[in-house]
């Protein structure tokens, strides 16, 4: 597993996994999860919710998943099974609305 932080929380709305450049060593499933935390998470964390089911996934191309789930998140957590290689893991999606207090700026601006 890899576990990824995103650059803010937010929705997401499409994963997209490409085993391109490593066709002898790609995963054979791929599952995705996701969570929303202050800190990073630990594998266990009960927070971890699935927004990819483990999917099979062909070697040598982009397996884009799309993904229903409104949920803030934070972190992404890539499982390979068994294991293998992945040259690019996107997650597609928009930022969730900060408030200014949140953001560390005066209310009001």
């Amino acid at each position: 597993w890899a576990i990824v932080r995103l650059a803010g929380a937010g929705s997401l709305n499409r994963i997209e996994v490409d085993t391109r450049r490593f066709p002898g060593d790609a995963p054979e499933q791929v599952a995705v999860m996701a969570i929303e935390a202050a800190a990073t998470p630990q594998p266990d964390d009960p927070g971890w919710r699935t927004l990819v089911e483990p999917t099979e996934v062909r070697p040598d191309a982009v397996e884009r998943f799309e993904v229903e789930d409104d949920t803030p998140a934070t972190h992404l957590r890539l499982d390979l099974l068994p294991d293998g290689a992945v040259a690019r893991f996107r997650a597609i999606g928009s930022a969730a609305a900060v408030d200014d207090e949140e953001a560390g700026e005066p209310a009001g601006g």
